[in-house]
């Protein structure tokens, strides 16, 4: 526990460092009159990092379709609709062992999302949204009715973005309180992440959910270390993009014998 105190400590202090540094390299930018349009800034919001969901949306009148695998030859597939420019809504279904010759294994029912934000960022204020979402990670427990990790249930999210020469960097920190299995371990918990744009098609994402709502519930899941993700996203075309990421890296479940390793595609689209 000491190890992963100090852990955590250490990636406040690399975000908190990053943020000030952020600060200044945006205000450099601002006054080259070098900003990003509302309309730019809106397309490049990211609306979810790997699990951790932003204060980004959707802009109005648009959709995107995201569908990724995971562990155990599982896919989940996800359609998000910008309904307002403050409103977004989605649904998303899978299953585990589509991609294997044994009999699929679907998840119990169709899970949704709804996410209202209720400050837009500017160059000083961060956005902040709040909503739900009942889309967990990874396989069904039908025993124990849950996600291999948790979803996120109700969240508040705040996102801060800047341009550092021109690229796009991004912090996000969430809090969230989970309706899954709250009998054993109903605890609210939170995350935080980091998205930065290598070059015009690269994106580098990381984030850390401390998961303290999933540490003493069953010996498979959650063993205290929290869930560490990371992810490379190359933006095919304007609209597609396709990320590899890795999950579980600090193996935070007593079966994990090695990281998840799973393969991501995006399409986003104006109707």
């Amino acid at each position: 526990m000491d190890k992963l105190r100090l852990f955590t400590s250490a990636i406040f202090f690399v975000f908190l460092v990053a943020w000030a540094f952020g600060l200044h390299a945006q205000e450099e930018v601002v006054n080259e009159d070098n900003g990003v349009t509302d309309q730019e800034w809106g397309r490049l919001e990211r609306r979810i990092l790997i699990d951790g969901i932003t204060a980004g949306m959707l802009p109005k009148a648009s959709f995107d379709f995201d569908i990724r695998t995971f562990t155990d030859g599982g896919l989940l597939a996800a359609l998000d609709v910008g309904l307002l420019d403050r409103l977004n809504i989605g649904l998303s279904y899978g299953g585990a062992r589509l991609l294997s010759e044994r009999t699929p294994d679907w998840n119990a029912q169709m899970e949704f999302l709804l996410k209202y934000r209720i400050l837009k960022e500017d160059y000083t204020l961060p956005s902040i949204a709040f909503g739900y979402s009942s889309q967990g990670s990874g396989y069904w427990d039908k025993v124990h009715k849950r996600y291999a990790q948790k979803s996120k249930g109700f969240f508040v999210a705040t996102t801060k973005s800047y341009l550092i020469y021109n690229n796009l960097f991004s912090i996000t920190g969430g809090i969230n309180l989970s309706l899954e299995e709250r009998r054993k371990d109903k605890d609210p918990t939170a995350y935080f992440g980091a998205l930065t744009q290598i070059n015009g098609n690269l994106y580098l994402l990381m984030e850390y959910d401390l998961a303290t709502n999933d540490n003493k519930s069953h010996d498979q899941y959650g063993v205290g270390r929290g869930y560490l993700n990371a992810g490379l996203e190359w933006v095919l075309a304007e609209k597609i993009s396709l990320e590899f990421d890795f999950r579980n890296i600090l193996k935070n479940r007593r079966d994990a014998k090695t990281l998840d390793r799973e393969i991501r595609l995006m399409y986003f689209e104006h109707f």
